[in-house]
């Protein structure tokens, strides 16, 4: 993917949010982030710039709001909402 970036000169970021369960409180933090941690080290090494979410998403009032219910993995429509704001501002307002 990244060659291809690079031949068409398109941009590439790798957007990173967490699970639903690593948005509980108690879970914000540690080994329960080590996945995206092994990410961040991965595309850090092929140059590829991220933004990793889980904070942001951590620091919500109502963080599971922002999933599908019974699904941890997918986003809500305030979910998507929400990741859409934090895009806008760090990836497109910058240009």
């Amino acid at each position: 993917i990244k060659n291809i970036t690079i031949k068409n000169n398109l941009n590439l970021y790798v957007i990173i949010i967490p699970f639903e369960f690593q948005t509980r409180m108690e879970n914000c933090k540690g080994n329960y982030m080590l996945p995206q941690e092994k990410i961040k080290k991965i595309v850090n090494k092929l140059k590829i710039k991220s933004f990793d979410y889980s904070k942001n998403f951590c620091s919500k009032t109502s963080p599971s709001k922002l999933f599908l219910k019974y699904d941890p993995s997918h986003l809500s429509e305030e979910g998507h909402k929400f990741l859409a704001q934090l895009i806008k501002k760090d990836i497109f307002s910058k240009k």
